[in-house]
């Protein structure tokens, strides 16, 4: 995509090492054809001193210096010369010639990230009349003012969900963005969002984000209750060297219906509203490559909730995920994820939380002193599924009264699986490392407890209610969805747990375990 023209002793040289060295190979091989060479591929003596002769001139070229004098930016119509300024910047002063090349990709590839562009061309020129001065010329093509898209995914009740954007671009001419968007699912759940995000200080990869959101989730089916969320939210995403953070507030305003006159008194006592103020740090390492099949990716999340409103607690999630090559094409997998929720008093976040707060003990009622309480049925853990605990139903393991989930405040899950691919060559020919066969085993447990109790018995507590369960079947690797056909058997569970009825388990989803 970049285009050098910088001549060193009268020789072209192209972007990069690498691209040099085929450019001017092949305009040889071109130059031996026009000549009538009747044995090209067999000339190897002049190929080989060709190709010495292009690496001196690459060498010799890379350590030149030079002085970027001037940078030009041409197709420029709804954006601010700034926008592209702030980023290509860096190409300018005295460096040498390979410095130039290496910040004037970088230079590309961020502008590329902006996302406002659908394409970027970088031409480095001498300027006339000094051959040690540069110009460094952008040549950009915006994209369109409105655009949009549907998609198809599933929501996080394993539902088939139908949604639809409506995204403009450059809205003010600062790369910034307004996003509608709008969705609904097979169980009826719909939703609703508004975001509008521009760059921090220009750079693409420090996004600031405005939203806001509408949503009904239909749990009826699990635990007898349909939940209403309104509320607003801003974020600010950055990078670390070993991870990705975002660091987002929530404002919402929640309401649970329970509209069965089947449901059970635990359900029906979380009916009604409540105010909910938090903030969340998320922390996301995803060195995993291309396929999904190799590395390690890492997810740890940690909100604190009561800096208003009337929810308070800290809950902290972790996932982590390794896979390796085991040889024959063959992939050992393991996954654990793990979650707690400690209650706090009202407002403990805005005084600090101190360890006489977390060491105070929960009464049977769920308060301390009438001060703490359970955090609610919204704000719980629930396990089991397709895309977790396989072999057991959706939100099928842990506390439950009737037939209604009621999830809990801490919980476990572990996997271990063997990837393998398909015995019969037309099927590896026809799909490759995207369909393969899949065995594991699971384990986990989800449990409502004092998670202000000392730290031996939580894990006594978490460790009694283990559920197990083992199985095989086929792994699929689409574009955007994983999908998993499974025959699964539970091996040990509980009398709140509840094991699949039939053995054959159908998952589709983004992150299973």
């Amino acid at each position: 995509d970049t285009c050098v023209t910088c001549s060193c002793d009268g020789t072209v040289a192209t972007v990069s090492y690498g691209d040099t060295l085929n450019f001017l190979f092949h305009i040889q091989l071109k130059n031996m054809a026009d000549s009538g060479a009747s044995d090209v591929d067999g000339d190897r003596e002049q190929i080989e001193r060709f190709a010495t002769e292009a690496e001196t001139i690459c060498q010799q070229a890379a350590t030149k210096p030079v002085v970027v004098q001037r940078i030009v930016v041409d197709g420029l119509k709804r954006t601010g010369d700034w926008v592209v300024e702030a980023v290509a910047h860096r190409v300018l002063g005295k460096k040498d010639f390979g410095d130039v090349i290496r910040d004037a990709q970088e230079a590309q590839s961020e502008l590329r990230r902006l996302g406002i562009f659908k394409d970027v061309e970088v031409t480095v020129d001498t300027i006339k009349g000094d051959p040690d001065a540069l110009e460094v010329i952008f040549q950009v093509k915006e994209r369109s003012f409105i655009s949009g898209d549907t998609k198809m995914d599933v929501d996080a009740n394993n539902e088939g969900r139908l949604g639809m954007k409506l995204l403009l671009n450059n809205v003010s001419g600062n790369a910034d963005k307004l996003a509608v968007s709008g969705s609904r699912s097979s169980d009826e759940s719909t939703s609703f969002e508004a975001v509008y995000s521009f760059p921090a200080g220009h750079k693409a990869d420090w996004p600031i984000v405005f939203g806001a959101y509408q949503s009904t989730s239909d749990f009826q089916s699990q635990s007898s209750h349909l939940q209403n969320q309104r509320g607003f939210f801003c974020s600010y995403k950055t990078y670390s060297p070993w991870a990705d953070h975002t660091l987002r507030y929530d404002g919402l305003w929640r309401t649970v219906d329970v509209p069965s006159t089947k449901a059970s008194f635990d359900v029906r006592e979380q009916a009604g509203h409540s105010l909910k103020s938090s903030l969340t740090h998320t922390a996301v390492l995803d060195g995993t490559d291309a396929t999904g099949y190799f590395g390690t990716s890492a997810k740890v999340v940690n909100e604190a909730a009561g800096l208003g409103g009337d929810v308070n607690f800290l809950k902290h999630t972790v996932d982590v995920q390794h896979k390796v090559d085991i040889g024959l094409g063959c992939t050992f997998g393991l996954s654990l994820r793990g979650g707690i929720i400690h209650p706090l008093e009202h407002h403990a976040v805005l005084r600090a939380v101190t360890p006489a707060n977390l060491r105070r003990k929960l009464t049977p009622d769920g308060d301390i002193n009438r001060a703490l309480r359970r955090p609610g049925i919204a704000d719980r853990f629930f396990l089991g599924g397709s895309n977790d605990v396989r072999g057991f139903e959706h939100y099928g393991i842990g506390p439950r009264s009737k037939e209604d989930a009621l999830g809990g405040d801490a919980f476990w899950a572990a996997a271990v699986h063997l990837y393998t691919p398909f015995p019969y060559s037309v099927w590896r020919k026809l799909h490759g490392d995207r369909l393969r066969l899949h065995f594991f085993g699971n384990a986990g447990s989800c449990v409502a407890m004092d998670t202000q109790a000392p730290v031996a018995a939580c894990v006594n507590q978490l460790a009694g209610a283990t559920v197990t369960s083992i199985g095989a079947g086929i792994a699929a690797k689409l574009s955007i969805l994983d999908l998993e056909i499974n025959v699964c058997q539970p091996l040990q569970y509980g009398g709140t747990d509840r094991p699949l009825s039939t053995r054959l388990q159908f998952g589709i989803g983004f992150n299973f375990l």
